[in-house]
């Protein structure tokens, strides 16, 4: 008997997060490779949600697209920001479509992970997916009944592997960089780090790929060119390398990868500069040497400021990260990784990041020993230290935004305006891509129209309301039971309860009302528990929209516990710069001119997220 083409849906869902700019930056290379690999090898139709869905669409939309292409197989990769999104997808698709199979793989698929025994998971793809997956396939053709566990028997031949740009598995578009690997595996063994076990020899594509992908980046306008090599600079023969890159990007498209500092010398880092590095991330950590040895670090003071200062000297961002929660680094250590990085002038892209400790890595393995708490769930961060409680933590991130002058978690921003329709979505307007953002509730005639009809959300969605409606309690209740059935819809959504209110809305009636649309138990909680804050409520956060600086001076007198969105209007960067200065949220208003806009964006240089555009009129036609 012929083997049976089958149907194959693959996807890899985004970070959760207000901002949609950083839930486009999700390009799902994973997906893409495993169906190039599928496209070479079997007869298998393999399906990856467009992108406007796959980046933007809420719970329900991605269910309905998968229910409506009566797929055989459905595979999701799973990282630990999406784990417990996509597995309430397969979920629900199994009671709607029992007969489809699920299949589960990537960094979270580990030994010891709950998800390795659960009954929704029909079969687990461990380790390098490319080959185990064909081996799927090749079972789900020839009606074998599949395997649970399905790992690579060695590492893959890459040079047998298709590349997913060319095999046209992924798009190259000029709104996303192009994500490209050119080795798998890495030379270092940081315990916090699971990619090292995962690859555990270093090996490179063939080079022969990239006249090709240059040329159709180039010609799509693709705006960077990611190389993810774990460490680009550790592999042989790298000035070579350099000028082969540099001959193929003659226009100059913006590369970044990663690269260790020290290694980086003169003729190294004009190299980089003139092949086309914009950026480059450099994993510094600490500057504590007995931390560095707990995590199997090291690094060299003279040889990092040396590289930094060559790379910078030919205008290469040095992107610098520090890890917070490290063990033996406490307050005093931490301090003294930020008088190194503020006395050497390398803050300006410095990236924070609380430890994590993922499943499957030593850290993880040795926390006990080391005197290290952690959360069960993803993220997976620490909650305490050999050197630092729980209160020490908070501490902590009270004195790097301190001596940063930074906020190591951006505020929470509401969308008016529609989201930017990729190809081939549907039109532009407030539902790009058959989904609602933005949910104008501030005449009762709409919440009782979407309390009937509930719309088809978006991941992030900013409801408008009135601070008038918190005065009754009916309407209080009916905003809440409206919350309560689009959370249960979407109980992955991000809700921005934008207050419309001259003055300061009532506390407690607003508190009431967030309880409604709130997930308490939402990844995005969690990722913000480091964070001080009077509202303790993120997935469902509560913004005063007010026209009075007057009411928005408050806010930098005392103690506020609901976020500030002041309405702008012109003149006001002038008659009140003191405010200004504070770079509060602003919603822009069409009256703005050109002359003061432009005037707006140099004010908000580094702050331009918190410049809110009104887009179109709301659902009731009265716009914002």
């Amino acid at each position: 008997m012929s083997p049976v083409a089958r149907s194959v849906a693959l996807l890899q869902l985004p970070i959760l997060t207000p901002d949609p700019d950083l839930a486009r930056a999700n390009v799902p290379l994973a997906a893409g490779s495993l169906k190039a690999a599928a496209l070479q090898s079997t007869a298998a139709a393999v399906s990856i949600p467009p992108g406007d869905l796959l980046n933007h669409g809420g719970d329900l939309s991605l269910l309905e697209w998968l229910e409506r292409g009566e797929f055989d197989l459905v595979g999701f990769t799973a990282y630990l920001w999406n784990l417990e999104r996509s597995l309430w997808l397969a979920r629900e698709l199994k009671r709607r479509r029992p007969r489809t199979l699920v299949v589960f793989g990537g960094p979270e698929i580990v030994s010891g992970q709950p998800i390795l025994a659960s009954p929704i998971v029909d079969a687990l793809v461990l380790g390098e997916g490319e080959p185990a997956f064909l081996r799927l396939l090749g079972d789900l053709a020839e009606g074998r009944e599949l395997a649970r566990v399905y790992r690579s028997e060695g590492l893959a031949d890459l040079a047998a592997l298709p590349n997913p740009y060319l095999a046209g598995a992924l798009e190259i578009r000029s709104d996303e960089p192009v994500y490209l690997e050119t080795m798998r595996g890495c030379p270092y063994r940081c315990s916090y780090c699971f990619y090292g076990k995962q690859y555990p020899a270093v090996r490179s594509y063939p080079e022969s790929l990239l006249p090709e992908l240059f040329a159709r980046a180039r010609a799509a306008g693709a705006p960077e060119i990611y190389f993810m090599d774990p460490s680009f600079n550790a592999a042989a023969g790298l000035e070579a390398r350099l000028g082969r890159i540099a001959r193929l990007n003659p226009s100059g498209i913006p590369l970044h990868t990663e690269i260790r500092l020290e290694a980086v010398g003169p003729e190294v880092a004009a190299l980089l500069a003139e092949a086309g590095f914009a950026s480059v991330e450099v994993g510094l950590q600490s500057t504590n040497p007995r931390a560095l040895r707990a995590i199997r670090r090291h690094w060299n003071r003279e040889r990092f400021l040396r590289g930094a200062g060559l790379l910078r000297g030919h205008g290469v961002q040095v992107r610098i990260g520090i890890i917070l929660g490290l063990p033996w680094d406490g307050l005093e250590e931490l301090d003294a990784t930020l008088d190194f990085l503020i006395d050497n002038d390398l803050t300006e892209y410095l990236e924070v990041y609380p430890l994590a400790l993922l499943p499957g890595t030593e850290l993880r393995d040795r926390a006990g020993d080391l005197g290290i708490g952690f959360m069960d769930l993803a993220p997976y961060w620490v909650t305490s230290t050999n050197r630092l409680g729980e209160e020490q933590l908070l501490q902590a991130v009270g004195l790097i935004e301190e001596r940063l002058d930074a906020e190591l978690f951006p505020p929470i921003v509401p969308c008016f305006g529609a989201l930017r329709a990729g190809p081939g979505s549907a039109a532009e307007g407030d539902s790009a891509g058959g989904f609602t953002r933005y949910l104008d509730l501030r005449d009762p005639r709409e919440v009782r129209r979407w309390t009937r009809t509930p719309p088809r959300l978006a991941a992030s969605v900013t409801v408008h309301l009135l601070g008038s409606q918190l005065e009754h309690p009916g309407q209080v209740a009916d905003l809440r039971a409206l919350g309560a059935r689009l959370r249960d819809g979407h109980p992955f959504g991000l809700f921005q309860l934008v207050i419309e209110a001259e003055d300061l809305p009532p506390w407690e009636p607003a508190r009431r009302l967030a309880e409604g649309f709130r997930n308490p138990g939402h990844i995005f909680e969690r990722s913000r528990s480091l964070q001080q804050d009077l509202q303790g409520c993120f997935s469902a956060r509560l913004i005063h929209l007010t026209g009075s600086p007057a009411a928005a001076r408050r806010y930098y007198e005392g103690p506020v516990p609901f976020d500030l969105l002041l309405r702008y209007a012109p003149g006001l960067a002038a008659s009140d710069p003191e405010l200004m200065a504070e770079h509060p949220m602003l919603l822009l208003s069409p009256k703005v001119s050109p002359a003061e806009r432009e005037a707006l964006g140099s004010l908000y240089r580094g702050f331009e997220r918190l410049l809110v555009e009104p887009g179109p009129a709301g659902t009731n036609g009265s716009g914002v």
